[in-house]
């Protein structure tokens, strides 16, 4: 899960809306979550080769051409899964 400064380092001021720790805690009660880590790099590469998840989600603004990190993903056997987003939020 991003930290607050990556998030207003991408998205610019006013971001992010929600703040971490929120965030955070809504993706560990999700019982297919295994682990949040906080991530503070501005791309999440490094950190994903490292960790190999099954499943790296991103939202679906996001076109796989857009996601320089889809390559690490993908190396280490898993897949990106760009989520529906919901309006207003």
């Amino acid at each position: 899960c991003n930290t607050a400064a990556s998030v207003a380092r991408a998205k610019g001021p006013g971001r992010p809306v929600v703040p971490f720790e929120q965030r955070a805690a809504v993706l560990a009660a999700l019982r297919a979550v295994d682990l949040v880590v906080p991530l503070d790099d501005d791309l999440p590469t490094d950190s994903l080769r490292r960790l190999r998840p099954d499943v790296h989600v991103k939202g679906a603004e996001y076109d796989r051409s857009q996601l320089p990190e889809a390559a690490a993903v993908e190396e280490g056997g898993g897949r990106i899964h760009r989520n529906t987003m919901v309006e207003d939020r």
